[in-house]
């Protein structure tokens, strides 16, 4: 049989790779970024409205593993919970799945080089349709020092294959594309006696981003965009975190009725800027103030005055500094009480203020998110139930410019589900044991024919100031969507989870066309390993100094 210098070189990096993951020992990073898909943060979310990790800005993630080992070493200064509760058990699987980089802070050992994949394989069944589909993530790890750290992964996923709206090469029922590729460097800057620190954290390059404490979605950055090419700055001093990042986003091509051929393409280039406060009050309040602009066009560059990190760009969007699409949010997550949570986004897009011409009956273009979350209601220490309500009005991300829109890679940048929309979330959640998790998740979903698709219109300007504008919500013919899932995980090692979820769904006014219905049963089975290994940088120059 004839091999292809290609497919031998795929083999070839196959085996050394899965060499490599079985000879080496476990361990990541402090600086790696801990991806927003990582079963972690719904431990910590957990363990957070039963009073742990307090010093964790939950409203601003993703974390880094460096941030979760240190926050599970300020435990050890606790009582500890007691051994064989729901709390002791998720804290040990947690100190399991960190526990290399709990030696590195207790040991003070950071040199190393490292690679891993993350692995996930999942049987769906839809309908009469079944599928296999999986989700397969390498990682390579440089670092060299303590305080820096060079991250690549790339991410060969199945599922966008069946995404129409992917942007990017698809080659035989898969799709690849670099999922992560950043350096980041931490900068400590002081040290109290009271054991805080404050330090500066630089990143450049590709890395997610997730503002907000919304279940179902987040509304100014989610997890469910593309990770932005981006330069960051975060300063941290223990009750407060300075964020500031400048991004570039992916072009827009023009449509035949806006180009103009000058000379500079028919693709409009892209750009974001934001910056954000984060405050802590106590260990009961978390609050959080952005402002975001998204920028740009035909032969257009970065301007400097967005690459200032305390420049108002309202204000210089106004003072015609320079134009763009600006977005404010104000987030909130607060305890007010013995295992409970109250958390919310406010996004405030466009607001009119005066009623001086028929510009000014353009709708408020706000959207946002209002949650609570009770653990061990009735003495039930495995339980916690929850409700959220989101609410997008039309046209919010979006304005007459398409480069200005709130997508990237046409995935919205925030809410998953576009706009002109609201959702309602109830989910009950029992632990059965502590590796065993079951979940019960209702949505009822209305969406308006608003839809990110949607160009931005403007009926009011046929109307006067005296006959006003209104429009109600959502908007035209409405998508009315009821959804129940049944989730069962088990989780018995930290490298090792499977999970099986029964869906069943009920849409009527399919695609905002009246008296169209559908309803359908979906069944999905999956599983998650994880392969991280180290060698140490030591170990790599010996062997290089003995000839291998």
């Amino acid at each position: 049989m004839h091999i292809s210098v290609r497919k031998r070189l795929v083999l070839s990096s196959a085996l050394l790779f899965i060499s490599l993951s079985f000879s080496l020992p476990l361990t990541a990073s402090l600086n790696e970024t801990l991806p927003p898909y990582h079963w972690a943060y719904e431990y910590l979310n957990q363990l957070r409205i039963r009073g742990y990790f307090t010093h964790l800005y939950f409203l601003n993630k993703p974390f880094t593993r460096g941030q979760v080992a240190e926050a599970l070493l300020k435990l050890e200064e606790l009582p500890q919970p007691k051994k064989g509760s729901l709390e002791h058990d998720l804290i040990e699987k947690l100190k399991a799945e960190f526990q290399q980089e709990l030696v590195m802070l207790q040991k003070q050992r950071f040199n190393q080089l490292g690679v891993g994949a993350i692995l996930m394989q999942d049987f769906n069944r839809k309908g009469t349709e079944s599928k296999f589909r999986g989700v397969y993530r390498t990682q390579l790890e440089f670092s060299p020092v303590k305080n820096l750290s060079i991250f690549n992964a790339i991410n060969f996923d199945q599922y966008r294959w069946d995404d129409p709206n992917y942007m990017g090469k698809k080659w035989r029922g898969i799709v690849g594309f670099t999922e992560q590729a950043y350096t980041r460097f931490s900068l400590p800057i002081t040290k109290h006696n009271s054991g805080k620190s404050s330090y500066f954290t630089f990143l450049l390059g590709r890395d997610f981003l997730k503002w907000g404490q919304g279940r179902s979605g987040n509304l100014l950055f989610s997890d469910y965009s593309r990770p932005l090419d981006q330069l960051s700055i975060r300063y941290s001093c223990g009750w407060f975190t300075y964020t500031f990042l400048a991004a570039q986003l992916n072009d827009t091509p023009l449509t035949d009725s806006l180009f103009v051929d000058d000379g500079h393409g028919r693709d409009a280039k892209r750009y974001l800027a934001s910056h954000r406060l984060d405050l802590r009050i106590g260990n009961r309040f978390y609050f959080g103030v952005t402002e975001t602009i998204l920028y740009g066009g035909v032969g257009e560059n970065a301007r400097f005055i967005y690459l200032n990190p305390f420049v108002f760009y309202h204000g210089s969007n106004l003072n015609h500094e320079g134009i763009g699409n600006t977005l404010g949010t104000i987030d909130c997550d607060i305890y007010p009480g013995k295992k409970w949570e109250l958390y919310g986004e406010l996004l405030i897009d466009d607001v009119q203020i005066e009623k001086t011409c028929p510009s000014d009956l353009e709708p408020n273009q706000i959207a946002f998110v209002l949650g609570w979350r009770k653990a061990a209601p009735f003495t039930i220490n495995g339980l916690d139930v929850g409700m959220e309500y989101v609410q997008l009005r039309n046209r919010v991300y979006k304005t007459h410019d398409s480069w200005e829109w709130w997508v990237h890679r046409n995935r919205p940048l925030g809410y998953c589900l576009g706009s002109d929309l609201d959702n309602l979330q109830l989910d009950v959640n029992y632990w059965i044991k502590s590796n065993c998790l079951f979940r019960l998740q209702y949505n009822r979903i209305r969406q308006g024919e608003g839809r990110m698709s949607k160009p931005f219109d403007t009926p009011w300007m046929a109307y006067t100031v005296e006959q006003g504008y209104h429009e109600k919500f959502p908007t035209g013919v409405v998508e009315k969507t009821q959804k129940i899932k049944l989730q069962l995980i088990y989780h018995p090692h930290v490298a090792f989870r499977m999970s099986t979820s029964l869906i069943y769904q009920k849409v009527n006014n399919v695609d905002n066309m009246a008296g169209r219905e559908d309803s359908e049963w979906s069944f999905q089975l999956g599983a998650w390993w994880t392969l991280e290994k180290i060698l140490p940088m030591a170990q790599i120059g010996q062997k290089f100094e003995e000839g291998l």
